[in-house]
C-alpha cells in the first residue's frame, strides 16, 4: 500500500530522480481522455497524491511532473561517460525511446555501454522533431557518428477519425483484404504519408548538411494492438469510429487496419533506406511479435511482448536492442 503524500513531496521526489520506472505508477496513471496513440499523457493519482487544485490544472501538473521524472532518471542512470557534446549517439524521438513507465531499447543500450544522448520525448510527434530541430546542436559538434530516429507512429496510427472509416455492417470480415481496405480513408495515402515522407526527408536534409558522416537509423514500429476501451488505440476505434472490440471479430478487423498503416510505413522506410546514403532501416514487425489466430481461434497475443497496446514490453526491447548492437559498433561508447 502506498502512503499518500503532498504535491510538494512528490516534486521533491522527482527533483530528487526518486521516481524510478518501478515507483512511477505509484504516483502517476495515464489520462484516458487526453492519450491519442503514441502520445501518451499522464496525470496525479488521486489516491496517492493530495493536491488542492482544479483538476485540469492537476492534469497538467501531472503530466509534466511525469515527464519530469523521466528525464531526471535518465540524467540519474545513465553514467556520463562523456558529455553531451561527445556523445557519438544521438537518440531523438517518442515513446518507443523514453517512457517514464518501463525500459525502453534506448536504457538497454545504454546499459549495454553505448554512450546515447538520448533527447526523445513522450509523445512527440514527426512533426514537432522537425519543426524543433533539437537535433542540430548536437549534430553540430561533428562528433555524432549515429542518429536513432523513432518517429512517425502518432503521425500514421495517431489519426483514426481522419484516416479510418466507420464501421459498416457490409465490410465485416478481417480476413478479406477487400473488407480491410474499405476502412482506409483516401487520407492517408494522399495527405498523411506524403507528409510524414517529407518529413523525413527534412531530417535526413538536416543531418547531411549539419554533420555529413553521421549515419541515420530508423525503423517502422510493429504492429500495434487496439483493445477494447483501450486509452491509446482501442478508445478511438469504439467511441470515433463504432467498431465494438468486445467482439472478437470486430476487434481483428481493427488490427487488421492498424496492420495496413503498419505495413505502409515500414515499406516506406525500407525504400527510404534503400534509396539514401547512410540511411539504415530496422524491421521490428517480426521482433515485437503479435499474432492474431485464425477465425473462431483468435488468440490476440503474443502478450509476452507487449506492455500495453502500442509499446514494447521489456522482453522485446531486449531483442530490439540486438538488432541495434548489429549495427552500432560497442567502440562507439568510448570515442572521445
Amino acid at each position: 500500500m502506498v502512503e499518500k503524500i503532498p504535491l510538494g513531496a512528490l516534486i521533491n521526489l522527482v527533483q530528487s530522480g526518486l521516481i524510478t520506472k518501478e515507483r512511477f505508477s505509484d504516483y502517476f496513471e495515464l489520462d484516458p481522455d487526453r492519450t491519442r496513440p503514441f502520445r501518451p499523457v499522464f496525470r496525479l493519482r488521486k489516491d496517492t497524491v493530495e493536491f488542492d487544485l482544479l483538476e485540469k490544472t492537476a492534469s497538467e501538473i501531472g503530466h509534466f511532473l511525469a515527464l519530469d521524472a523521466e528525464r531526471t532518471q535518465r540524467l540519474r542512470r545513465t553514467p556520463q561517460l562523456l558529455p553531451d557534446s561527445f556523445h557519438s549517439i544521438l537518440a531523438v524521438g517518442d515513446s518507443w525511446f523514453s517512457d517514464p513507465r518501463t525500459r525502453t531499447v534506448i536504457d538497454v543500450l545504454q546499459d549495454s555501454g553505448y554512450a546515447i544522448n538520448n533527447t526523445a520525448v513522450a509523445g512527440l510527434l514527426l512533426e514537432d522533431i522537425v519543426a524543433r530541430k533539437d537535433y542540430l546542436k548536437p549534430l553540430s559538434t561533428g562528433r555524432v557518428r549515429h542518429f536513432l530516429l523513432s518517429g512517425g507512429g502518432n503521425d500514421v496510427i495517431g489519426r483514426l477519425p481522419e484516416c479510418v472509416k466507420l464501421f459498416n455492417v457490409d465490410y465485416v470480415d478481417p480476413e478479406k483484404k477487400s473488407d480491410v481496405k474499405h476502412y482506409i480513408k483516401n487520407t492517408f495515402n494522399s495527405t498523411i504519408m506524403p507528409l510524414v515522407k517529407r518529413q523525413y526527408q527534412q531530417v535526413l536534409d538536416d543531418i547531411k548538411r549539419a554533420s555529413p558522416q553521421t549515419q541515420l537509423h530508423i525503423h517502422g514500429y510493429a504492429y500495434a494492438r487496439p483493445a477494447p476501451h483501450g486509452p491509446f488505440l482501442g478508445g478511438q476505434f469504439e467511441d470515433d469510429r463504432g467498431f465494438d472490440l468486445t467482439n472478437d471479430e470486430r476487434k481483428a478487423l481493427a488490427w487488421r487496419v492498424i496492420m495496413r498503416f503498419i505495413d505502409a510505413f515500414n515499406d516506406f522506410l525500407k525504400d527510404f533506406a534503400k534509396n539514401a546514403s547512410g540511411v539504415h532501416y530496422l524491421d521490428f514487425r517480426g521482433t515485437v511479435k503479435t499474432t492474431l489466430g485464425p477465425p473462431h481461434n483468435r488468440e490476440f497475443g503474443v502478450n509476452e511482448f507487449w506492455f500495453d497496446e502500442i509499446h514494447p514490453s521489456p522482453l522485446a526491447t531486449k531483442d530490439m536492442a540486438d538488432k541495434y548492437k548489429a549495427v552500432l559498433p560497442l567502440l562507439v561508447a568510448h570515442e572521445g
